[in-house]
C-alpha cells in the first residue's frame, strides 16, 4: 500500500516539486521547497509504502532529489502510527532493530555547513541514534550522561539533555565551529562539530544499522546551508502550525 493523504482538519494544497512529483503541503500552504537547498524531506503523511500491518519498507523523499529511505527486511521495519502529534501521523521504530536507510544520497556528499530540521520525540536513550550519515557520517545521538552529541568529522557533546518522549522540532546546524543544536528554538549547545559533510543515512540507527533508538520521527528536513534568520522562521512556524508544537 502506497500512502498519501491529507490528515482530517488539515488545511493542505498539493504542488508539484521540480521533478513533477506531486507533493501536499501544510501550515498555511508553506512549502519546504520554496527555500533553494533542500536535500531531503520525509513527511509521515506521505510517500510511505507500507503492508496490511502498518509496517514501513519505503519513505520517498519528496524534495527534488529523490533521497528515499527503504528497509527490505520485515523484521527491521518501523511501524506506521496514522495520529500521533496533533492528529499528524508518525513512523516508530522499535529501539530493538528497527531502522531505515539509503547508501548516498542522489546528488553525492552535502557539504557543510548544511541543516537538518527533525520532528520526532526528545528520546531518552544510552549512545542512540536518532540518524547517522553512511558513506560520509555526520550523525545526531544521546551519548550515556545523557547529553546530546554531534558529529561532522569532531565531536560535540551539547549542554542539554533529553527531556523525555515529548515530540520537539530540533534545530541542528553543522557548520565547523559554528555549528549549533536548538530543541524548539532553545539552544541546547554550540561549538566544533567538524567540517565533515554527510552521504546518506541511516534513521533511528548508526551507520551499521546498530545503537537503534526508540523514537517516533514525524519529519525531517536538510538543507545545504545555514537558512537565513527569514528562511529558518518560515520553516519553524510551518512544522509549528503543522504538529501544535
Amino acid at each position: 500500500m502506497f500512502l498519501k493523504s491529507a490528515r482530517a482538519g488539515q488545511t493542505t494544497q498539493s504542488i508539484n516539486n521540480n521533478i513533477g512529483q506531486a507533493v501536499t503541503v501544510a501550515g498555511g500552504g508553506f512549502s519546504p521547497l520554496s527555500i533553494t537547498g533542500c536535500k531531503l524531506w520525509l513527511d509521515a503523511g506521505q510517500g510511505i509504502t507500507k503492508d496490511g500491518g502498518d509496517l514501513v519498507s519505503e519513505w520517498v523523499d519528496q524534495s527534488d532529489e529523490v533521497n528515499t529511505v527503504t528497509q527490505a527486511t520485515a523484521t527491521n521495519q518501523p511501524l506506521w502510527i496514522e495520529s500521533v502529534t496533533n492528529g499528524k501521523p508518525t513512523v516508530r521504530f522499535d529501539g530493538v532493530d528497527n531502522f531505515m536507510s539509503r547508501s548516498t544520497y542522489t546528488d553525492g556528499i552535502i557539504s557543510s555547513p548544511y541543516s537538518f530540521y527533525l520532528v520526532a520525540e526528545d528520546t531518552f536513550g544510552d549512545n542512540e541514534f536518532w540518524f547517522d550519515g553512511v558513506a560520509t557520517r555526520a550523525l545526531f545521538q544521546v551519548e550515556g550522561t545523557p547529553k546530546y552529541l554531534l558529529y561532522s568529522g569532531v565531536t560535540l557533546i551539547a549542554t542539554g539533555s533529553p527531556s523525555g518522549t515529548a515530540m520537539v522540532i530540533f534545530r541542528i546546524i553543522f557548520n565547523g565551529l559554528s555549528s549549533s543544536l536548538l530543541k524548539d528554538s532553545v539552544s541546547q549547545g554550540t561549538g566544533n562539530a567538524g567540517t565533515g559533510g554527510m552521504n546518506g543515512i541511516s534513521l533511528a540507527s548508526n551507520v551499521v544499522g546498530s545503537a537503534n533508538m526508540n523514537v517516533d520521527i514525524s519529519e525531517m528536513l536538510i538543507y545545504d546551508s545555514v537558512l537565513s534568520e527569514e528562511n529558518n522562521a518560515s520553516v519553524m512556524e510551518y512544522l509549528e502550525e503543522k504538529y501544535s508544537l
